[in-house]
């Protein structure tokens, strides 16, 4: 781990449960894959676009925010994913609305997607506390 990372670590866990808890307050929640990223799903080929998921034994109820933060910020190369980043949270926040989401705005989707990268983010830096004990 990085000079400093474990004191970062310590202090962000000691807020991790908070940020959990407010994005859960916030965000409408549906079903949840938990681990959504693109080592998890299986592509068609060129005349078939279907995406199929797998792994789900981690399926839980929760904010849909979080599984769309884990899957752009842990299947998307940095620069691709901010040259994109605002179509895409844009295209999910229409695609919530015509499914019957109401009273979430963008800026609160924005928000909590924020929050969802900060929770997302914890999951690998807890892995490499607990392989340097």
């Amino acid at each position: 781990m990085p000079e400093g990372g474990a004191e970062l670590l310590q202090l962000f866990s000691k807020s991790y449960l908070k940020l959990n808890t407010a994005l859960a307050e916030r965000a409408p929640w549906t079903l949840a894959h938990q681990d959504y990223r693109v080592e998890n799903m299986l592509f068609g080929n060129a005349e078939n676009d279907e995406v199929t998921v797998i792994d789900w034994q981690g399926i839980g109820r929760g904010p849909g925010v979080y599984d769309l933060a884990y899957l752009l910020g842990g299947s998307m190369e940095t620069e691709l994913r901010r040259e994109n980043e605002r179509d895409l949270v844009v295209a999910y926040h229409t695609e919530l609305c015509s499914n019957g989401v109401e009273g979430y705005s963008l800026d609160s989707l924005w928000a909590d997607y924020g929050f969802a990268h900060l929770i997302g983010g914890w999951l690998p830096l807890s892995l490499l506390e607990e392989r340097s004990i």
